[in-house]
């Protein structure tokens, strides 16, 4: 994987950290890292879990599309699709499909230490959570999907299928 890691000074209404990472096609992916937000069950208990955030669309902005999503006791990582903020876009237009996207998640999971991750997925996000829990049910710790009309797409049910 690149060596290519560092933060960006960008002014960010909740107080996440702006962060880059290479992917292991080469290219350059950015997430924003949340604050921990003070409350909750695990106030107090140690480091908060990662909960990842995987926005709908595909490629609308994580930020803003989970811009009220404050959920006390997680460490929320708000993952950038491909092509959008200061991720890079595929190297392709192939790229775009759901194996592309689950390999941006698995490459951010590993970039964070590999440990299993929570995630929340909206939409096409709930698509991309899926096909992760799928292939890597080890990496999932849980997952709260919404949207996306997952089991009634026969197209999404065959590229799910095939994901190894």
């Amino acid at each position: 994987m690149p060596e290519r890691e560092g933060s960006l000074a960008v002014l960010d209404p909740i107080g996440a950290t702006h962060r880059l990472f290479g992917a292991g096609d080469g290219r350059t992916l950015s997430y924003r890292v949340s604050p921990p937000f003070r409350g909750g069950p695990r106030a107090g208990a140690g480091p908060c879990p990662v909960l990842v955030m995987l926005p709908g669309g595909p490629g609308l902005d994580p930020a803003a599309y989970f811009a009220h999503a404050h959920l006390p006791g997680r460490r929320q990582v708000f993952l950038a699709p491909r092509g959008t903020e200061a991720s890079d876009p595929p190297l392709s237009p192939a790229g775009y499909g759901l194996g592309g996207h689950l390999d941006d998640l698995e490459d951010l999971v590993a970039h964070l230490g590999g440990e299993p991750v929570a995630l929340l997925g909206s939409g096409h996000g709930a698509r991309v959570a899926l096909a992760s829990a799928r292939a890597h049910p080890g990496a999932v710790e849980r997952m709260l999907l919404s949207g996306g009309q997952l089991g009634l797409d026969h197209a999404f049910q065959t590229q799910l299928l095939s994901v190894q």
